[in-house]
């Protein structure tokens, strides 16, 4: 059965505990640290894995409960997950034990809140931190070209500029209906491309 949704916020910026300090999913990623949870929708519990190369350490986190099923209801109000973490160091070994039950374990994810459209056709359409992205293109081209390119997408895309931001406006009034303490959530926007040019040598 296919239940239809107005949206569902995703990747909500949640508190994470660790030594004395603590920050949220979102703060962490923007400052180097690499994050996978385990979402498990079948025994609702979440738990956080997260690696920082430039440090070179990783981090988990005990297992929280949060209850997956509740995000088909709009008329609850949602409380997210608090991560605290108990394993730091520069090497944790993971062994999951067999189960029945389809686990995906520890998978990348995107931590940037977006408001997301969708259907839900599953459970594991409930899932709370949206997965990580694929790496967008890279195109190089040469500086003089640049101005260019960019007037030509903006010269195709000027007659529907309207559409798109009432489409933005009308996605963020939604996002304050439903996740009224968090700021600006900006609808799913995807990556596709930098554009890149060589860097000028210095005489």
């Amino acid at each position: 059965m296919t239940v239809s949704h107005g949206g569902l916020l995703r990747s909500p910026p949640c508190k994470v505990f660790m030594a004395g300090w603590s920050s949220d999913t979102y703060t962490l990623q923007q400052h180097g640290w690499e994050i996978s949870m385990d979402q498990n929708v079948y025994h609702g519990n979440i738990r956080l894995a997260m690696r920082h190369p430039a440090m070179k350490c990783v981090a988990m986190s005990i297992v929280s409960d949060y209850e997956f099923t509740r995000r088909r209801d709009r008329l609850q109000r949602e409380e997210w997950p608090e991560f605290r973490v108990n394993a730091f160091s520069g090497q944790i070994h993971v062994q999951h034990e067999h189960s029945q039950v389809p686990f995906k374990m520890f998978q990348p994810v995107d931590c940037t809140p977006f408001m997301d459209t969708w259907s839900i056709k599953n459970i594991e359409d409930l899932i709370l931190f949206a997965p990580a992205r694929a790496k967008a293109q890279e195109i190089i081209v040469d500086e003089r070209e640049v101005a260019d390119l960019l007037a030509e997408i903006m010269d195709k895309q000027k007659p529907k500029q309207a559409q798109i931001r009432d489409r933005m406006y009308r996605e963020q009034e939604r996002a304050k209906l439903y996740a009224p303490d968090i700021g600006e959530v900006q609808p799913e926007l995807i990556h596709h491309a930098n554009i890149l040019t060589f860097a000028r040598k210095i005489a």
